[in-house]
């Protein structure tokens, strides 16, 4: 997702560049209107050169960190498979709802006998996961500060 925002981005500044060099290009010959015509010619030709190459660059930019996402999303794939697995290992199933796939699981409330249905999306799964891996390993590393029950 953030490739496609970074994406997305370079493309509206690839498309508005252009817009605000011809802007400022304008203001000079506004001012200097009683100029030959062919002394203004020359600076008009370098900073067109000058706003296409600098499009060019966006836009090669733009390619290169699309390349860089379809290889990410290559990995993605793999990863889904294991976000699944892990996914049924911790009592999430999955259920599509309005052609989407997501994955729900009851929670008990705290505090209450009720349990409550939560669904959340592949991302929002992967995060979770993610976060009760780390709450784990800080737990071993730090131990649990003698409070671990028993003797």
């Amino acid at each position: 997702m953030y490739y496609f925002k970074l994406n997305l981005l370079a493309l509206i500044l690839a498309a508005a560049t252009p817009v605000y060099a011809q802007q400022a290009a304008d203001v000079p010959k506004t001012a200097t209107a009683t100029e030959a015509p062919a002394a203004n010619a020359a600076p008009d030709t370098a900073a067109a050169d000058a706003e296409a190459a600098a499009t060019a660059a966006l836009i090669a930019k733009a390619n290169a960190t699309a390349a860089a996402g379809a290889a990410k999303a290559s990995v993605k794939s793999t990863d889904t498979a294991s976000i699944v697995k892990k996914a049924k290992q911790t009592g999430w199933r999955p259920e599509v709802h309005n052609g989407n796939t997501v994955y729900c699981r009851n929670d008990a409330e705290v505090g209450s006998r009720f349990s409550t249905r939560r669904c959340v999306s592949e991302i929002q799964l992967a995060n979770l996961i993610e976060q009760a891996e780390f709450d784990k390993d800080q737990l071993k590393q730090r131990g649990c500060g003698g409070n671990c029950g028993g003797k």
